[in-house]
């Protein structure tokens, strides 16, 4: 199953344990909230760990109308980067009121609008995933860590990342070797060898390795009651 795919299953399930049949009916009481108050959405559940999980952060709150104070009611933290002076917020509110504007991302970039436009103005991979732009033109503006926070794996970020940036971006050994790394390639990345036993190789992969003559000795010691 792909990423974006994943990310839908996980919003519907988080959903239906708000007791919203989909994702529509969520938003209805999200949109209402704006102008009805935020009441309503705490009532329901709908704090700002629930509306993130739905792929509603910061700016998607604001191009609905809600004010900072509302939204750290519902439990956001407004950050300095969501203060942006009044021409540049003018620029992005712009630019994500296309985002909202019901257009694909075929029809945006028909437009001239890529991205990096996007990026720049606060809106999130979420966002631009659920309207069509590809992983590849995702990668060109996005870090690795905030693509694996969106739900992409290893195995699809590969392609366009290093192996020490998905390192870096927090993905575990075990998710390197699910993506296809060796054994080699995780310890070149930095991961440690006890990081590396763990990840699921076989013993067999592990021997020809030289990485499973520690744990031997450990067990072998502790079955004797030997110690070092």
């Amino acid at each position: 199953m792909s990423a974006s795919k994943d990310l839908r299953r996980h919003r519907l399930d988080v959903c239906v344990s708000l007791g919203f049949s989909r994702e529509s009916e969520a938003y209805k009481v999200i949109a209402a909230g704006a102008k009805g108050g935020f009441e309503e959405l705490l009532r329901r559940g709908l704090n700002a760990q629930a509306l993130t999980e739905l792929g509603y952060d910061v700016s998607g709150m604001k191009k609905l109308g809600y004010s900072d104070s509302a939204l750290r009611r519902l439990g956001y933290e407004c950050r300095a980067e969501d203060r942006k002076p009044p021409e540049e917020q003018s620029r992005s509110a712009d630019i994500q009121q296309l985002l909202l504007s019901g257009c694909s991302a075929a029809q945006l970039k028909e437009k001239g609008y890529m991205v990096p436009h996007f990026k720049r103005a606060g809106c999130s991979v979420a966002d631009l995933d659920r309207i069509g732009f590809q992983l590849d033109e995702l990668a060109r503006a996005y870090s690795a860590a905030e693509l694996r926070r969106a739900g992409y794996g290893a195995r699809e970020l590969r392609k366009f990342f290093s192996g020490r940036e998905l390192r870096s971006s927090g993905f575990s050994a075990t998710d390197m070797r699910t993506a296809g790394f060796g054994i080699r390639d995780l310890l070149r990345f930095g991961y440690n060898e006890n990081h590396v036993r763990t990840a699921g190789y076989s013993i067999n992969e592990l021997a020809r390795e030289g990485l499973t003559k520690q744990t031997v000795d450990k067990t072998r010691a502790q079955r004797y009651g030997q110690t070092r």
